[in-house]
Protein backbone atom coordinates (compact mmCIF):
# COMPACT_ATOMS: atom_id res chain seq x y z
CA UNK A 1 0.00 0.00 0.00
CA UNK A 2 1.14 3.26 -1.11
CA UNK A 3 1.76 6.28 1.51
CA UNK A 4 0.69 9.54 1.03
CA UNK A 5 1.16 13.00 3.36
CA UNK A 6 -1.86 14.91 2.76
CA UNK A 7 -0.99 18.73 3.67
CA UNK A 8 -2.83 21.62 4.49
CA UNK A 9 -1.39 24.50 5.00
CA UNK A 10 -3.26 27.43 7.75
CA UNK A 11 -5.32 27.19 10.71
CA UNK A 12 -8.32 28.68 9.64
CA UNK A 13 -10.71 26.34 7.49
CA UNK A 14 -14.10 26.71 6.24
CA UNK A 15 -16.94 24.06 7.22
CA UNK A 16 -17.07 23.48 3.55
CA UNK A 17 -13.45 22.83 3.61
CA UNK A 18 -13.66 20.56 6.88
CA UNK A 19 -16.33 18.71 5.46
CA UNK A 20 -14.83 17.81 2.34
CA UNK A 21 -11.59 16.94 3.79
CA UNK A 22 -12.63 14.86 6.27
CA UNK A 23 -14.43 12.82 3.44
CA UNK A 24 -11.23 13.03 1.71
CA UNK A 25 -9.32 11.50 4.68
CA UNK A 26 -11.63 8.05 5.34
CA UNK A 27 -11.67 7.33 1.46
CA UNK A 28 -7.99 7.72 0.77
CA UNK A 29 -7.94 5.43 3.50
CA UNK A 30 -9.24 2.99 1.90
CA UNK A 31 -6.57 2.72 -0.71
CA UNK A 32 -3.36 4.32 0.50
CA UNK A 33 -1.23 4.73 4.04
CA UNK A 34 -2.66 8.15 5.02
CA UNK A 35 -0.39 10.86 6.92
CA UNK A 36 -1.78 14.46 7.89
CA UNK A 37 0.81 17.03 8.02
CA UNK A 38 -0.27 21.25 8.91
CA UNK A 39 1.86 24.20 9.24
CA UNK A 40 1.14 27.48 9.80
CA UNK A 41 3.30 30.83 9.67
CA UNK A 42 2.49 34.06 8.98
CA UNK A 43 5.27 33.61 6.12
CA UNK A 44 3.38 31.27 3.72
CA UNK A 45 6.72 29.93 2.34
CA UNK A 46 7.77 28.85 5.76
CA UNK A 47 4.23 27.46 6.37
CA UNK A 48 4.76 25.19 2.84
CA UNK A 49 7.96 24.09 4.70
CA UNK A 50 6.44 23.22 8.30
CA UNK A 51 3.82 20.85 5.98
CA UNK A 52 6.81 19.40 5.02
CA UNK A 53 8.43 18.39 8.07
CA UNK A 54 11.08 20.66 7.76
CA UNK A 55 13.84 22.77 10.45
CA UNK A 56 16.16 25.10 9.65
CA UNK A 57 18.28 23.31 12.22
CA UNK A 58 18.69 20.44 10.04
CA UNK A 59 21.03 22.32 7.06
CA UNK A 60 20.52 23.08 3.03
CA UNK A 61 20.76 19.29 2.55
CA UNK A 62 17.98 18.06 4.63
CA UNK A 63 14.86 15.87 3.40
CA UNK A 64 11.24 16.61 3.68
CA UNK A 65 9.87 14.38 7.16
CA UNK A 66 13.78 14.14 8.17
CA UNK A 67 14.29 11.53 5.59
CA UNK A 68 11.01 9.18 5.80
CA UNK A 69 9.78 7.30 3.34
CA UNK A 70 6.19 8.14 1.34
CA UNK A 71 5.22 7.71 -2.03
CA UNK A 72 3.49 11.09 -2.88
CA UNK A 73 3.24 14.65 -1.10
CA UNK A 74 -0.45 16.35 -1.64
CA UNK A 75 -0.83 19.97 -0.62
CA UNK A 76 -4.57 21.73 -0.61
CA UNK A 77 -5.08 25.28 0.50
CA UNK A 78 -7.37 26.12 2.79
CA UNK A 79 -9.63 28.08 0.62
CA UNK A 80 -10.17 24.82 -2.16
CA UNK A 81 -12.87 23.13 -2.80
CA UNK A 82 -12.57 19.74 -4.12
CA UNK A 83 -13.82 16.73 -3.65
CA UNK A 84 -12.15 13.09 -2.25
CA UNK A 85 -12.62 11.78 -6.19
CA UNK A 86 -10.38 14.61 -7.44
CA UNK A 87 -7.64 14.40 -4.86
CA UNK A 88 -7.71 10.59 -5.58
CA UNK A 89 -7.13 11.58 -9.19
CA UNK A 90 -4.13 14.09 -8.00
CA UNK A 91 -2.38 11.14 -6.19
CA UNK A 92 -2.86 8.26 -8.94
CA UNK A 93 -1.87 11.36 -11.81
CA UNK A 94 1.41 12.02 -9.41
CA UNK A 95 2.14 8.26 -8.38
CA UNK A 96 1.86 6.89 -12.15
CA UNK A 97 2.38 9.94 -15.04
CA UNK A 98 4.29 12.86 -13.78
CA UNK A 99 6.31 13.72 -10.77
CA UNK A 100 4.92 17.22 -9.75
CA UNK A 101 0.91 18.05 -10.99
CA UNK A 102 -1.31 19.80 -10.07
CA UNK A 103 -5.26 20.55 -10.68
CA UNK A 104 -6.89 24.46 -11.74
CA UNK A 105 -8.62 26.78 -9.71
CA UNK A 106 -9.91 30.18 -11.04
CA UNK A 107 -7.83 33.32 -9.87
CA UNK A 108 -10.25 36.08 -7.78
CA UNK A 109 -10.86 38.21 -11.15
CA UNK A 110 -12.97 34.68 -12.05
CA UNK A 111 -11.40 34.73 -15.65
CA UNK A 112 -8.20 33.21 -15.28
CA UNK A 113 -6.30 30.28 -13.62
CA UNK A 114 -4.10 30.44 -11.41
CA UNK A 115 -1.25 29.21 -14.15
CA UNK A 116 1.15 30.39 -16.61
CA UNK A 117 2.33 28.89 -19.39
CA UNK A 118 5.67 31.10 -20.18
CA UNK A 119 7.55 33.67 -18.73
CA UNK A 120 6.55 35.77 -21.42
CA UNK A 121 8.81 39.21 -20.51
CA UNK A 122 7.50 41.17 -22.93
CA UNK A 123 3.91 40.82 -21.50
CA UNK A 124 5.21 41.32 -17.93
CA UNK A 125 7.06 44.77 -19.01
CA UNK A 126 3.95 46.19 -20.51
CA UNK A 127 1.04 44.66 -18.16
CA UNK A 128 3.18 44.38 -14.39
CA UNK A 129 2.91 40.54 -14.57
CA UNK A 130 3.13 37.49 -16.90
CA UNK A 131 -0.05 36.06 -18.62
CA UNK A 132 -2.31 33.89 -16.85
CA UNK A 133 -4.31 31.04 -18.22
CA UNK A 134 -7.71 31.91 -19.44
CA UNK A 135 -10.85 30.42 -20.23
CA UNK A 136 -10.47 30.17 -24.05
CA UNK A 137 -6.52 28.61 -24.02
CA UNK A 138 -7.61 25.92 -21.52
CA UNK A 139 -10.35 24.86 -24.06
CA UNK A 140 -8.04 24.39 -26.83
CA UNK A 141 -5.59 22.73 -24.63
CA UNK A 142 -8.55 19.78 -24.56
CA UNK A 143 -7.99 17.37 -21.33
CA UNK A 144 -4.68 16.07 -22.20
CA UNK A 145 -2.32 17.30 -19.36
CA UNK A 146 0.20 19.58 -20.82
CA UNK A 147 3.47 21.40 -18.61
CA UNK A 148 3.46 24.96 -17.49
CA UNK A 149 6.28 27.66 -16.17
CA UNK A 150 4.15 28.10 -12.96
CA UNK A 151 0.63 26.91 -11.15
CA UNK A 152 -0.59 28.24 -7.85
CA UNK A 153 0.04 25.28 -5.18
CA UNK A 154 -3.55 25.22 -3.67
CA UNK A 155 -4.20 21.93 -5.51
CA UNK A 156 -0.74 20.25 -6.09
CA UNK A 157 1.19 17.08 -5.91
CA UNK A 158 4.90 15.87 -5.39
CA UNK A 159 6.06 12.49 -6.43
CA UNK A 160 8.10 11.06 -2.92
CA UNK A 161 11.25 10.12 -4.90
CA UNK A 162 13.12 12.02 -7.48
CA UNK A 163 11.66 15.64 -7.27
CA UNK A 164 12.96 16.99 -3.31
CA UNK A 165 15.97 14.90 -3.64
CA UNK A 166 17.07 17.02 -6.48
CA UNK A 167 16.16 20.34 -4.44
CA UNK A 168 18.32 22.58 -1.09
CA UNK A 169 16.27 23.75 1.44
CA UNK A 170 14.44 26.21 1.25
CA UNK A 171 13.16 24.82 -1.66
CA UNK A 172 10.22 28.11 -1.58
CA UNK A 173 12.90 30.91 -1.98
CA UNK A 174 14.46 32.46 -5.27
CA UNK A 175 16.66 35.58 -5.51
CA UNK A 176 14.77 38.79 -6.47
CA UNK A 177 13.48 38.93 -10.02
CA UNK A 178 14.57 41.49 -12.89
CA UNK A 179 12.60 41.60 -16.08
CA UNK A 180 14.73 44.46 -18.04
CA UNK A 181 14.41 47.64 -15.69
CA UNK A 182 11.84 45.79 -13.09
CA UNK A 183 12.31 44.05 -9.94
CA UNK A 184 9.95 42.13 -8.13
CA UNK A 185 10.05 39.79 -5.69
CA UNK A 186 8.30 36.31 -6.16
CA UNK A 187 5.44 34.36 -4.10
CA UNK A 188 6.41 30.94 -2.79
CA UNK A 189 5.05 28.90 -5.63
CA UNK A 190 6.83 30.80 -8.50
CA UNK A 191 9.78 29.97 -6.73
CA UNK A 192 9.45 26.41 -6.07
CA UNK A 193 8.28 26.25 -9.74
CA UNK A 194 11.12 27.78 -10.95
CA UNK A 195 13.11 25.80 -8.34
CA UNK A 196 12.10 22.86 -10.13
CA UNK A 197 12.84 24.29 -13.83
CA UNK A 198 16.65 24.71 -12.79
CA UNK A 199 16.74 21.17 -11.69
CA UNK A 200 14.79 19.87 -15.00
CA UNK A 201 11.46 18.84 -12.98
CA UNK A 202 8.44 19.67 -15.36
CA UNK A 203 5.59 21.43 -13.51
CA UNK A 204 2.27 19.56 -14.97
CA UNK A 205 -1.25 20.75 -14.80
CA UNK A 206 -4.09 18.50 -15.11
CA UNK A 207 -7.47 20.12 -16.97
CA UNK A 208 -9.78 17.15 -16.23
CA UNK A 209 -9.00 18.39 -12.36
CA UNK A 210 -10.11 21.71 -11.43
CA UNK A 211 -11.25 22.34 -8.08
CA UNK A 212 -13.39 25.46 -6.62
CA UNK A 213 -11.49 28.39 -5.36
CA UNK A 214 -13.55 30.01 -2.21
CA UNK A 215 -13.47 34.16 -2.01
CA UNK A 216 -15.15 36.56 -0.84
CA UNK A 217 -17.53 38.82 -2.86
CA UNK A 218 -18.98 42.17 -1.47
CA UNK A 219 -22.09 42.64 -2.83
Amino acid sequence: MKTVVLSTPGNSFSSNFLMNFAETVVELRRHYRVFLSGGVSSFVSFARMKTLGLDVRRGPDQKPFDGMEYDAWVTIDSDIAFHHTQVRALIERCLNDYPVVSGLYRMACGTAYAAVESWDETYYAKHGSFQFLTEDALTQKGQTPFEVAYTGMGFFAVRGTGVFDKLRYPYFHVDLQQVGRLVDIASEDVAFCKNLAKVGIPVVVDPELVVGHEKTVVL
